[in-house]
């Protein structure tokens, strides 16, 4: 095989790879600079000086890194009163560092970290205000409502992801419901619209909500898996999708 055949081939499947990968959600394809990370985020760079692939993750939020960061983040930009730990193990396992501000260079721990845990610092509370996004939902498709709210999230771990659409099985009129996943829980009561204060202390659960005819114009009490609320209202339905208009504090 000729030398121009297999630069061919070896370009062709690392562009095939970097394709699948980011649309994974898994990893950017593009570098988050700091002047586009928002208050309130913290975002993990490969690179020194917050420098090649990155991905940023709101508080409340402790994983694994994903795919391709394992091992491989040498700088984080913290923006917000945040602190983020990072761990050689497992979450809280190995050996753990904080760290409470923007760090160019990891020094001891670049390249080692295999966890993150994203917390605030001690009374640093910061209340969040009101975003609202139009969000169209599509069978199997998923959001990450936490990330939504802060407006600029770069390629987060699905594992995030707090709502997704599925196919019903039980012959309802549009076929499909929208359900709570990785911890979220929804709040339907009577459907009616509702301030902060009330979906706060509204009763939650992690069933699922059908997508009947008489759901459209309603509102649903949002408590994301990382703890925050919000609410959404059905502003449009079809056999495979749901439109929702959503508020998050």
């Amino acid at each position: 095989m000729g030398i121009q055949n297999k630069t061919f081939i070896k370009t062709t499947f690392a562009t095939i790879i970097f394709a699948i990968t980011a649309a994974s959600g898994l990893v950017a394809p593009a570098n988050a600079s700091p002047m586009q990370v928002i208050d309130d985020q913290v975002c993990f760079y490969k690179g020194p000086n917050f420098s090649g692939q990155s991905f940023c993750v709101t508080p409340g939020q402790r994983a694994r890194m994903p795919a391709g960061f394992a091992r491989r983040v040498s700088s984080i930009f913290v923006a917000g009163k945040l602190s983020a730990t990072l761990c050689t193990g497992q979450i809280k396992r190995g050996r753990c560092r904080t760290y409470t501000q923007s760090t160019k260079r990891l020094g001891s721990m670049s390249n080692k970290s295999r966890s993150y845990q994203i917390s605030r610092q001690p009374g640093k509370m910061v209340e969040q205000q009101a975003a609202v996004r139009t969000l169209a939902f599509t069978i199997g498709k998923t959001f990450d409502l936490d990330g939504l709210g802060r407006r600029y999230v770069v390629a987060p771990d699905p594992a995030f992801s707090d709502i997704t659409l599925k196919r019903s099985t039980r012959g309802i009129f549009y076929g499909v419901r929208l359900s709570p996943i990785h911890g979220a829980k929804l709040s339907l009561g009577q459907g009616n619209n509702r301030t902060k204060a009330q979906c706060r202390s509204a009763r939650y659960n992690s069933g699922s909500i059908n997508m009947t005819a008489g759901m459209a114009g309603k509102y649903v009490c949002v408590k994301t898996n990382s703890g925050h609320y919000g609410k959404m209202r059905i502003v449009g339905m079809s056999a495979n999708t749901t439109k929702v208009r959503y508020t998050h504090w």
